[in-house]
């Protein structure tokens, strides 16, 4: 990944791929994942939503839309 970004991109190597432009990059031996976490809790801290209650899905999921309605 860092050689694509240093192909595309100005960069210089300053060791170990962990944040990168609000993602988080976890790496092992044999995979790496990557999460936007951080940077989704750091807007909702600046929004004061931080300790908002939150569903898994924000609507009804039988609702029907219809279009001119």
């Amino acid at each position: 990944m860092k050689q694509h970004l240093c192909d595309h991109f100005q960069t210089k190597d300053i060791g170990k791929f962990r944040y990168f432009l609000g993602i988080e990059v976890a790496q092992s031996n044999d995979s790496i994942v990557i999460s936007q976490r951080k940077y989704t809790l750091d807007i909702l801290g600046e929004i004061g939503l931080i300790n908002s209650i939150y569903v898994d899905t924000p609507m009804d999921l039988n609702t029907k839309l219809l279009p001119n309605q």
